[in-house]
């Protein structure tokens, strides 16, 4: 999910009129113009790749409905410019977007560098209706934050209601990766030619041999077609598995799968976790090739779903990640 600072959500106080038939979506204000440019907006409640804090909630996802005044909310961040440790200081929860008066409604510190977190949210009695979580999460490196804003119901459900499934994001620094510098090659040092050698003459040349009869020319071996190689058995059908454990539940069982290239596969994902996942594999070394194959977001745990495909012809490593977790839930198939 890509999003930018121009334009941060306002705290969602509106209630539709379901008597009067309006329907109404989340409004989202324009940030302060001292803000950085262009919000990024996607399905799933996350920074982008490029981003060096890398925020992503688990629950709840945007457009949920009926959202509890009592919210078990989760989810990672991570600092990926950290030398040690998650690199993040604090995670806040608040309804509505806090710059514009959001209301905090839960806190927590992370556990471990694995960048895990949970907060419990108390939302008050009296909020109910269409509203915007923010949940913030600041860099114990650079002292900068990010946020994510996820529109929601909270207390009720609005069926007749356009309630948006788009969630934003705002990423205070993106990484850039220099280009190697190559190092100066020093040009060969030019090499004195060698004196040119005078052929001294005999002092009695020898008298010139006598000419000899020409040998008779060789016959030439009948051609024999050589055999046709035989063509290359077909690889064998591969079973490949995958799964998200219960705990740590934001990981990949194995972040590397094998098979041979130009062989079929068929991949059964397992999620053993309560937390959406999914395994979706890509035609390239990273997420910019098209989709080779893809299972569907799946909520565990005892959750599976499988998908069969056809390896590429080429051997190399392809890239694969979830698709509600993309920073941090990553990993290649091999093929050999």
């Amino acid at each position: 999910m890509e999003m930018s600072h121009a334009g941060f959500a306002k705290r969602s106080r509106v209630r539709w009129a379901a008597a009067l038939g309006l329907a109404a979506t989340l409004a989202l204000p324009v940030f302060p113009a001292a803000a950085q440019p262009e919000l990024q907006t996607g399905p799933v409640a996350s920074t982008p790749a490029d981003c060096a804090i890398q925020l992503s909630v688990a629950n709840p996802n945007p457009g949920d409905q009926e959202i509890p005044h009592s919210l078990a909310m989760s989810g990672t961040a991570l600092d990926s410019t950290a030398t040690s440790g998650a690199g993040i200081t604090q995670i806040e929860a608040f309804l509505g977007n806090r710059d514009d008066g959001g209301l905090l409604i839960g806190t927590t510190s992370l556990a471990g560098p694995a960048g895990s977190w949970t907060l419990t949210a108390a939302i008050p009695a009296n909020m109910t209706g269409g509203q915007d979580l923010f949940v913030y999460g600041t860099s114990s490196v650079s002292g900068q934050e990010a946020f994510v804003s996820i529109p929601v119901v909270v207390g009720e459900a609005l069926p007749n209601i356009n309630v948006s499934s788009m969630a934003e994001s705002f990423c205070p620094t993106v990484l850039t990766l220099a280009a190697p510098i190559s190092p100066p090659v020093a040009a060969p040092t030019p090499q004195p030619a060698p004196p040119l050698q005078q052929p001294i003459p005999p002092a009695n040349p020898p008298a010139a041999p006598a000419p000899q009869p020409a040998p008779p020319a060789p016959q030439p071996a009948p051609l024999v077609a050589a055999p046709a190689p035989a063509p290359a058995p077909a690889p064998a059908p591969v079973q490949l598995n995958i799964s998200s454990p219960a705990a740590p539940p934001l990981t990949f069982d194995t972040n590397t799968l094998t098979a041979s290239a130009g062989a079929q596969v068929t991949l059964t994902y397992s999620n053993n976790s309560p937390i959406p996942h999914s395994w979706h594999l890509f035609n390239g070394p990273d997420s910019s090739g098209g989709t080779i194959a893809a299972t569907q977001i799946i909520t565990g745990p005892g959750a599976s779903d499988s998908v069969s495909f056809t390896a590429p012809s080429q051997a190399g490593s392809y890239f694969f990640w979830c698709d509600v977790h993309p920073t941090i839930m990553t990993g290649h198939l091999v093929l050999n």
